[in-house]
């Protein structure tokens, strides 16, 4: 079936090789009221999805955001044989955030394995589009607080990590930290993994310190 729709909570499975379209809405739980609201997305920059395997990242093309709804284009043969969680970015007011489930699209080898778990058919067809719900929380990557109930970033975390009784914020030399005779390192800074993990350069010459709070969900 061409171009058929397919709206579900369930893993949705695509035969490899062909190219789909995801269509995202995403909502975010309210931990007061006790349920997931949709998430106006109006006017954020720098949206990009992705699809999360465990061994490599996939970025999708021709990003387009409206309201709730976050769509992107994944050309045939571009993801392997696996199961994908979804993974959207983006930059608002609050700074640079991260929304994310996993285990929402297995991509298969044969058509015959091409069914969604609730047995909605027709997912095998070239140029297929994918709906699904991302039910998660937003992770502040870039610090300025929070939405939802995501995590905050280290500087407004409490009980930070501390070397030779230096509390680690900011940038510190090894000689703040105690850390006499070390050659190699000059300076030690305290990320979460997430940070971490964005870093597009790491200095030889820092030691990275990886705090809890990587913001994948439980």
């Amino acid at each position: 079936m061409d171009n058929c729709t397919c709206t579900s909570r369930e893993i949705v499975s695509i035969v490899y090789g062909n190219d789909f379209t995801i269509e995202a809405h995403v909502s975010v739980y309210d931990k007061d009221e006790g349920i997931y609201k949709l998430l106006d997305l109006t006017g954020v920059k720098e949206c990009q999805m992705r699809l999360v395997g465990t061994y490599r990242k996939v970025i999708g093309k021709n990003v387009a955001v409206s309201g709730s709804k976050v769509t992107a284009f994944f050309p045939g043969g571009s993801i392997g044989v696996g199961i994908y969680g979804v993974e959207i970015t983006f930059v608002d007011s609050l700074g640079k955030s991260r929304i994310f489930e996993r285990n929402l699209i297995r991509i298969v080898s044969a058509s015959g394995e091409a069914t969604v778990d609730n047995d909605i058919e027709g997912e095998a067809g070239e140029g297929l589009n994918v709906s699904v719900n991302v039910l998660t929380r937003i992770v502040r990557i870039g610090g300025g607080g929070t939405s939802g109930s995501g995590a905050t970033g280290y500087p407004s975390l409490t009980g930070k990590p501390s070397i030779n009784g230096v509390v680690l914020e900011g940038d510190k030399t090894a000689a703040e930290l105690g850390l006499v005779g070390s050659k190699s390192v000059s300076a030690a800074v305290a990320l979460t993994s997430v940070e971490y993990n964005s870093l597009k350069e790491k200095d030889p010459s820092t030691l990275y310190v990886i705090t809890g709070g990587s913001g994948d969900e439980a």
